[in-house]
């Protein structure tokens, strides 16, 4: 019997009203929590950006964080290396989630189309976000989600 994918793949209409929820910023949020989430999303930034340098950064991988601070359970980054699209980068994702006190969604912007100065990345253009464990990806975009599943 196949191993179940890694990433669960959702119909465009169902990815993005699954995801979209989990991104929103709070409206007027009191002191406390707006204290409390920036506290815990420098947290993960010290939990996974440094794992990830120490992986990919001396490669030919080319990837970035985002540094929006809006006050929600959301963090993102994008990828735009082909190798980068594989079963260690979801456990590393994975690994540093697992660490946090919320249930945290955290979406990656996969850009793997264009000739980053090295040549052509190939895998193609989709997107997947991490939510309780579970990693979802929208179908309906150009990607090869297989390449997760080493």
């Amino acid at each position: 019997m196949p191993a179940r994918p890694r990433i669960q793949l959702f119909p465009d209409k169902k990815f993005w009203s699954t995801y979209l929820p989990l991104c929103r910023p709070v409206i007027d949020p009191s002191a406390l929590l707006q204290k409390e989430v920036y506290e815990e999303l420098g947290r993960l930034d010290r939990v996974l950006r440094p794992v990830i340098d120490a992986r990919w950064k001396e490669t030919n991988s080319y990837y970035e964080f985002n540094d929006d601070w809006n006050v929600c359970w959301h963090h993102s980054m994008g990828v735009y290396s082909d190798q980068m699209c594989c079963g260690e980068f979801l456990d590393i994702v994975q690994s540093a989630l697992s660490r946090m006190k919320h249930d945290w969604c955290f979406h990656v912007a996969l850009e793997c189309y264009q000739d980053m100065g090295w040549g052509l990345q190939q895998a193609g253009d989709g997107q997947i976000f991490f939510y309780r464990g579970e990693v979802f990806g929208n179908k309906e975009d150009k990607f090869d989600y297989a390449l997760f599943d080493d």
